[in-house]
């Protein structure tokens, strides 16, 4: 079984790159060493670049759930206003209310992105000390505008913004510190092209002087305990050395390659995507003007067997997404990150039609 592996065109896990994954198997160290510290200080370097930040940046070992819990808990006081528009952004909501937090949700049509005035007609309620949503919506594939979202938010100076990241982060540009995201997270088994569990945490000073405010956090994912390890190049729980190992590896890569040049890569499969859909009778699921560029959601317009495509192509040595949740099989979903390109892309694609027939 572990000898027979699919390449992976769904929307996470993605496609390791082979000499990345050899940092997966490096030896282990001690976690409190100062040969740690200096990795995770490199790393921290090489992540505030990418990222377009200056804010502490915590590791979670943990998949995103987590970092969702630990957004909510440090972040809300008064109430949270949650953006939902599909299965990721309603399962974020859901964890707020888990966690007792006064919660609202903005419920928008699947496939919908978030509109400025939406949000703020809801925060001048004044209810709300933070609001959360999701920038690519995984499920659906549609990609809310953070321009146009932050520049109406700034109205709101006492509003936490909790971005989920997930799937865009190292996808497209996301410059969080000129974007005033107070906290914006994203596990790394997307566009980063790393395995599953582990998760990155931007977190401004406003949302850090927030959480020492709050009480009843927890403690695993008590933000004050993990300012207190960062300020020492550390993590105040034992990591995952083999994440850390492979995320310095491939943040140099990313730096090598020049993030510039990666959105553009991106930009340019979305585009190449979106006219298979087209060329090929379908139609795109997510709003107009709106669409992913880490991942395409196409509208079954033709009605195709989607479990019969899905065996067609593993036989061909590809995973294929047959839709998420409420939607699933009325879409179908194509992915193109990380360590996807052009021609990896444009094989797949030539696969696909034919298995459509």
């Amino acid at each position: 079984m572990l000898d027979n592996f699919l390449e992976l065109f769904i929307p996470g896990p993605t496609n390791i790159d082979g000499e990345i994954a050899k940092y997966l198997c490096k030896p282990s160290i001690g976690h409190r060493s100062g040969q740690f510290s200096e990795i995770f200080a490199e790393t921290d370097k090489n992540l505030k670049q990418l990222l377009y930040t200056q804010n502490r940046i915590f590791h979670l070992t943990c998949a995103a759930t987590g970092a969702w819990e630990a957004a909510v808990l440090n972040s809300v006081g008064k109430g949270v206003l949650h953006v939902v528009n599909g299965a990721f952004s309603e399962k974020w909501a859901k964890i707020s209310k888990i966690c007792n937090k006064n919660t609202e949700i903005l419920e928008l049509d699947w496939g919908k992105a978030p509109k400025p005035e939406q949000i703020r007609e809801k925060l001048l309620s004044g209810k709300f000390d933070t609001v959360a949503f999701v920038h690519n919506e995984t499920s659906t594939g549609a990609m809310a505008n953070l321009q146009e979202l932050s520049e109406m938010l700034r109205e709101f100076p006492e509003v936490l913004v909790l971005v989920d990241a997930v799937s865009s982060m190292m996808g497209t540009k996301i410059e969080i510190d000129k974007l005033g995201i107070d906290v914006c997270l994203a596990s790394l088994q997307k566009a980063w092209a790393l395995p599953p569990g582990y998760a990155l945490v931007s977190v401004s000073e406003k949302a850090m002087q927030r959480s020492k405010s709050l009480t009843n956090k927890g403690h695993y994912f008590d933000f004050e305990v993990y300012e207190e390890f960062y300020t020492k190049n550390q993590t105040p729980y034992t990591p995952s050395l083999p994440h850390l190992y492979a995320l310095l590896a491939q943040s140099e890569r990313f730096l090598k390659e020049g993030p510039e040049n990666r959105f553009a890569r991106h930009k340019k499969m979305a585009e190449i995507t979106r006219k298979w859909v087209s060329d090929n009778g379908f139609a795109l699921f997510s709003e107009e003007g709106y669409h992913s560029e880490t991942l395409t959601c196409v509208k079954n317009t033709r009605e195709i067997d989607v479990e019969q495509t899905a065996k067609i192509l593993k036989t061909k040595g590809y995973l294929f997404d047959k839709g998420y949740g409420k939607i699933k099989g009325k879409t179908f979903r194509i992915a193109h990150m990380g360590e996807t390109d052009v021609e990896k892309l444009g094989k797949f694609l030539f696969e696909l039609a034919k298995a459509i027939g």
